[in-house]
């Protein structure tokens, strides 16, 4: 059983590889038309630079950049991660510990990732590694009140 266990979640790692595998030709530099219109201009703090691609191609020089999205309240935001960095091991929490989580997200004491202060938090399928992450995906947020934080999970 553990093999078998060990073999599917190697797999499941090789597909997000495989998703986030390097393009060539255009658009492969983050520049595309699809991914300027998805972009908000209304950011959250942080350092406006961090919210490119290019800003993490130039800081990690031959990775392999992959960009996801969260959903904040309906506006999809742009955030990135590299996998197989830092003890990358596919899931939104392994992330939070990446210096791509430029926006404060972070896990509270009743195990909910929630934004830097604390109004929405990631849904139960992405904090759990139910969903995977990879190239392109968008994670899911709703409300998060801290005083009910308990019934909430």
């Amino acid at each position: 059983m553990k093999k078998i266990v060990a073999l599917l979640l190697s797999f499941v790692m090789l597909i997000a590889f495989a998703a986030c595998a390097s393009k060539t030709g255009p658009g492969a530099s983050g520049s595309s038309e699809e991914e300027k219109t998805s972009a908000n201009t209304s950011f959250p703090e942080g350092d406006p630079a961090e919210y490119s691609r290019e800003y993490w191609e130039e800081k990690y020089p031959g990775e392999n950049i992959c960009p996801f999205q969260i959903d904040e309240n309906g506006v999809e935001r742009n955030y990135y991660w590299i996998s197989g960095f830092d003890g990358w091991n596919g899931t939104f929490e392994s992330w939070l510990s990446q210096p791509f989580n430029w926006n404060g997200w972070h896990k509270t004491e009743d195990g909910c990732i929630v934004n830097k202060d604390e109004t929405l938090k990631i849904t139960d399928d992405w904090a759990n590694g139910d969903e995977a992450m990879s190239s392109y995906c968008t994670v899911t947020t709703e409300k998060y009140d801290k005083d009910n934080a308990g019934n909430q999970k």
